[in-house]
Parts: structure tokens; sequence; C-alpha cells
């Protein structure tokens, strides 16, 4: 099991990837009009998965230190949608190279499926992973954590708004050939793909920012001697225990006049006779 700073970095790394590859989907979704190569759709899934799996690692750490099995298991959960959903992307390529002689149709139709579980396991992974980071902000006191885990999950749902509306296009003009060509050109169209494409860039920033912010949050995380004393204190204590000759000098009594006197003293100082000293 990684150590705390080992931890800590760990999840570092791994948000450093995944904010590598949405700063690189804002370069080209404004240059490539939101249709990247193939190339791109390898390394992206690449980088993705792979912070996906040191957050993984480093998130079991920091659960152990905290002594908190939710941060585990939700990021777990979220992991685990993360990774369907970066690799459902590298079937975009694999199936243009394996099949390269089928219908366009079923081109389209296939990548609009793919799209949709791209889509679908996504808003899953970012809804997982603002629990996380909510539940690590409790433990760890430190309430400025809410704020990227919303912002992570507010753009993600901004930038699917655009993937939702090329699968509603694509399918009624490719599938079912119900795609009004004169709409193309009128301004209701353009306005909607501007929104659109604003939504997606917006998202993307908003995204990409919350990984940033998550980045600083953990790095700057310190250790809590708390958590090592808890245990310790949840244990309880003995109480100490008088002994016997100190109850009894507590407790003494002049024997001829009853007034209390000092421990360890030979005479009254009330009948000034003498007493033996216990």
């Amino acid at each position: 099991m990684p150590t705390f700073t080992t931890s800590k970095l760990l999840v570092g790394i791994g948000l450093i990837l995944l904010f590598l590859d949405f700063s690189i989907t804002i370069v080209l979704t404004s240059l490539h009009d939101i249709d990247p190569p193939f190339t791109f759709l390898i390394i992206s899934s690449v980088l993705s998965i792979t912070g996906l799996i040191l957050v993984l690692i480093g998130m079991s750490g920091l659960a152990k230190y905290y002594k908190e099995v939710k941060i585990y298991k939700k990021t777990r959960t979220g992991v685990f949608f993360g990774i369907i959903s970066f690799s459902s992307l590298l079937l975009v390529p694999i199936q243009n190279i394996l099949l390269p002689k089928i219908p366009i149709k079923t081109i389209i139709l296939v990548e609009l499926i793919i799209l949709t579980i791209y889509i679908f396991f996504i808003l899953l992974m970012a809804w997982s992973f603002r629990k996380v980071f909510c539940t690590l902000a409790d433990r760890t006191n430190r309430r400025l954590m809410h704020i990227p885990g919303k912002l992570l999950l507010i753009g993600t749902i901004l930038v699917s708004i655009f993937y939702i509306d090329s699968i509603i296009r694509s399918t009624l003009q490719s599938v079912f050939n119900l795609w009004i060509h004169s709409w193309e050109h009128s301004w209701p169209f353009y306005l909607w793909l501007t929104c659109c494409r604003i939504c997606v860039i917006l998202g993307l920033i908003l995204t990409c920012t919350a990984l940033l912010m998550l980045t600083i949050a953990v790095f700057t995380l310190k250790t809590n001697p708390n958590v090592h004393v808890y245990n310790r204190q949840s244990q309880p204590t003995a109480r100490p225990q008088l002994s016997s000759s100190t109850t009894k000098l507590e407790a003494k009594f002049c024997p001829y006049c009853g007034v209390p006197v000092k421990p360890k003293t030979a005479f009254c100082t009330q009948c000034g006779k003498r007493h033996k000293p216990e």
C-alpha cells in the first residue's frame, strides 16, 4: 500500500494526465470543427485510462490513511465508468480499419452507438468523482474541494449537450433520412450550432479548471496528526488508583480530639498530645 506522500503524488499525476487530455481536446475542438483525428482518439484514450488507474491507486492509499473506505469504493466505481467511456473511443478507428467496405449508414450507426456509450459512462464517472472529492473534502476539513467536484460535473454535462445534439442530427440525417437541407441554411440552425459549440468549449474549460484545482488541492494535502491519535483516544484509559497508605494519610485524625492532622506529624495541633504517625 502506498504511503501518504506517494498516494498524493499518484493522484496528482493522474489528474495532470486527465488535464492534458482535456486541454488538447480544447485545442482540437477549436481547429477541427469538433471532429478530432483518429490519432488523437488513441492518444486521448491512453492518457485518460492511465490517469484513471493512477488516481485509483493513489486514492486507495488516501482512503487507508484517512480510514474512509467510501473514498476508495467511489473512486473505483468512477474509474470503472471512465475506463468504459474512454475505451469506447478506441472502437472508432478500429472499426474503420477492420471494416472499410461496410455501408456508410452502418458506420454512422456504429459511431452513434459508441458516442452514446461514451456520453453515458463519462457522466456517471463525473458524478462518482464528485462524490469522491466531496467525501475527501469532508474528511480533510477542506470545504473548497467541493467546488471543483461540482465544476467537473457541470463541465461534463455541457460537453455532453453537444454530443447529444450530434447524435440526434446524425440519426435523423443518415439513418432515417428525415433531415431537411433547407434548415441548414437558416439562422436558427446557425444559432443552435453556435450555442452547442459554446457549450462544448465552455464545458471543456470548466473540466480543465476543475482538474487543475483538484491537482493543486491534492498536492497541498498535509498529514493530519489527529488521524493517528484517533484510535488511541477512543480507547478507555485506566483511572489512577490511590494506594491504601495514601488514603489513610489523607483521612488521618487525632485519636484524642478528632481534629484532622497533617500527614506525617507526631503531635496534634489542637490538643498537643502525641500520636503515632502512620
